[in-house]
C-alpha cells in the first residue's frame, strides 16, 4: 500500500489489539455483584488499590493540560510556562491532605462525587447542584483554554475542601460567595487580552496587578506583577462567604443538618463501621 509506513502500521495494530484485549479482561476483573449502583459505574466498585491508583494519578497528571495547554502557553507567552513544573510538584502533596479526608468520609457514607459530600454535609440541594454543575462546566474550558477552567473549579473550594475540616461557613453564605467569586472571575478573564494570538477577550488567566480594580479603586496601580485570576476570585469568594456567615450567625438563621460524623473523616479500609459497598 503506497503512502503507508509498514512499521508504524504494525506498531499501531499491535497496540490496538493489546488495549482491546486488556479492556475486555478489565470488564471481568474484580467485577461487582451488581451494576445497578454508582459505586460500580463511577468508582469501579471502590476496589482500586494503591497500584491502580498510581496509574490513575499519572493519567490525571499527563492530560490535555500537559500536552496541549502548557505547550500553547509556552508558545504564546514564553518562559512563564515553566511554572507548570514547580506548580505540579508543590500542588500534589497539598491536594493529598484534604483528599485523604474526602476519601474517608465518602467511603463511610457512600458518597460518589464531591456534590454528594456537600449535600450530606450541609443538607443543601442548591449548594450541591452548584458544585456539580461547576465541576462539569469547568472541564471544557480547562481543556480548551488552558487554566481558565481551573479558575472556575477553584470557586468550589470553600464548599468542598474547607468543609472537610469545618462546617462553620453557612451554606447560604457559601452560595453567595460562589456567585460573587464566579462573577468576578469571569469578568476578570473577559478583560484579559492576548495580542500574541489576536484575542481581545479571554486571552489567558494571568492578571497584571495594575489592572485589578475594586469598585474603581486600583490598589496596585503601576505594578507589573502578574497573579492568577483564580486566586483573586477565590479571595473574594472567601471574603463574602465569611461576612455573610457572620451576618447569618448573628441573625440566628438556621442551617441544614450535617449527615456526617467526626469519625467518618478518619475511617480506613477494613474498619467494621464502614458502609457496605454498592448498597442502595
Amino acid at each position: 500500500m503506497s503512502g503507508i509506513n509498514a512499521t508504524e502500521m504494525l506498531v499501531f495494530l499491535l497496540l490496538f489489539v493489546f488495549v482491546a484485549v486488556m479492556g475486555f479482561m478489565a470488564a471481568r476483573w474484580k467485577s461487582g455483584d451488581t451494576m445497578d449502583h454508582l459505586d460500580e459505574w463511577g468508582l469501579g466498585g471502590r476496589k482500586f488499590g494503591g497500584w491502580i491508583t498510581w496509574f490513575l494519578v499519572g493519567g490525571d497528571l499527563y492530560t490535555a493540560y500537559t500536552f496541549v495547554a502548557v505547550p500553547a502557553l509556552m508558545y504564546a507567552s514564553g518562559a512563564i510556562g515553566f511554572f507548570a513544573l514547580p506548580y505540579t510538584v508543590v500542588l500534589y502533596p497539598i491536594v493529598f491532605l484534604p483528599v485523604l479526608r474526602l476519601w474517608s468520609v465518602s467511603r463511610s457514607d457512600g458518597y460518589v462525587t464531591p456534590a454528594d459530600f456537600v449535600r450530606g454535609r450541609y443538607s443543601s440541594p442548591t449548594l450541591a447542584l452548584i458544585v456539580a454543575i461547576t465541576g462539569i462546566v469547568a472541564t471544557m474550558p480547562y481543556i480548551a483554554l488552558q487554566l481558565i477552567g481551573g479558575v472556575i473549579i477553584l470557586q468550589t473550594l470553600p464548599a468542598v475542601a474547607i468543609a472537610l475540616y469545618t462546617r462553620w461557613l453557612h451554606s447560604k453564605a457559601l452560595i453567595a460567595g460562589w456567585v460573587v467569586g464566579m462573577a468576578w472571575a469571569l469578568y476578570l478573564l473577559w478583560t484579559i487580552p492576548n495580542p500574541a494570538i489576536g484575542k481581545e477577550y479571554f486571552g489567558g488567566s494571568a492578571l497584571t496587578l495594575s489592572q485589578l480594580s475594586i469598585v474603581g479603586w486600583h490598589p496596585f496601580a503601576g505594578s507589573t506583577v502578574q497573579i492568577y485570576v483564580g486566586v483573586v476570585a477565590l479571595a473574594a469568594n472567601l471574603l463574602v462567604a465569611v461576612l455573610v456567615t457572620i451576618a447569618l450567625r448573628l441573625a440566628e438563621v438556621g442551617d441544614g443538618r450535617d449527615a456526617t460524623q467526626g469519625a467518618d473523616y478518619h475511617a480506613d479500609e477494613g474498619d467494621p463501621a464502614l458502609r457496605p459497598i454498592a448498597v442502595h
